[in-house]
């Protein structure tokens, strides 16, 4: 019984392992575009990771949450717009600029 826990236990972890939801590859996509276009640091780029997969769960809890109501829309907004917020606490005020000047193409998956 215990060879069979632990053969299904290392199966999972073996499967598991390069597994990465959407939300996680879209939220390293732009990290790795945001270091590319403000020339970010290491730290940065996992902060900016960090963020946006905060960003992903808010957005996610709004649509399971508020499914088929108008409330939808603007619990989505509310949450897009604060990651220009979340990104000032990580980003200098150079890249900042720059970000705000590229932000549709850094962010939009154009």
């Amino acid at each position: 019984m215990k060879r069979i826990l632990a053969v299904g236990i290392m199966m999972m972890l073996l499967f598991d392992v390069d597994a990465q939801s959407p939300a996680q590859e879209l939220s390293e996509k732009i990290a790795d575009r945001m270091k590319d276009s403000l020339s970010l640091s290491d730290g940065q780029r996992q902060a900016i990771v960090g963020i946006n997969n905060e960003l992903n769960m808010m957005k996610l809890s709004a649509r399971r949450q508020y499914a088929g109501t108008d409330s939808l829309s603007i619990k989505i907004r509310k949450a897009e717009g604060a990651r220009d917020s979340l990104y000032g606490r990580v980003l200098t005020s150079a890249q900042m600029m720059r970000y705000q000047e590229i932000k549709t193409k850094l962010v939009n998956n154009n």
